[in-house]
């Protein structure tokens, strides 16, 4: 037996498929290119503990090593947070930080992962500033630089 449906009827039935296919979810982007991703209908909240990425949901809960996560990203929803470069103009060199044309070293600024800042000493040669991290305890960190946050991993 056929059924003929109605055009309005099959719109509704295909939209809401489409729609479900769309799911809204976090994305946890790897180091090694994949990701992880979490449905957001499952509640998940992340948090941070050492050197630990917790993810907990209804579903699951996750660990993840902080070292291990490049960046956080949803698909399928509208957060209002522009996508911006990530790069940072600096080079890592001898347990130091140096950042070429950075002429304001008060927006210089390591964070823990909590928010808290961490006080960090800025040397300034010529058109370069060093930032030593010897003094600062190994886990990770946020490093802001004239607005731009990059996250670095201190061993």
């Amino acid at each position: 037996m056929l059924f003929k449906l109605k055009p309005i009827v099959f719109l509704l039935l295909f939209g809401k498929v489409f729609a479900h296919a769309q799911t809204q979810k976090l994305v946890l982007w790897h180091t090694d290119g994949h990701t992880s991703n979490i449905e957001l209908y499952t509640k998940p909240h992340v948090t941070f503990e050492k050197d630990k990425i917790l993810v907990t949901s209804l579903v699951l809960d996750m660990e993840y090593r902080a070292e291990d996560i490049v960046k956080f990203t949803y698909e399928g929803v509208k957060t209002g947070i522009d996508t911006r470069e990530s790069s940072l103009d600096y080079t890592q060199e001898n347990g130091q930080i140096v950042f070429n044309g950075v002429s304001d070293v008060n927006k210089i600024a390591v964070y823990k992962l909590n928010g808290t800042r961490v006080p960090v000493r800025l040397i300034q040669q010529g058109n370069r500033t060093i930032l030593s991290l010897s003094s600062v305890p190994a886990g990770g960190y946020l490093l802001s630089v004239n607005n731009r946050t990059s996250k670095i991993l201190v061993k």
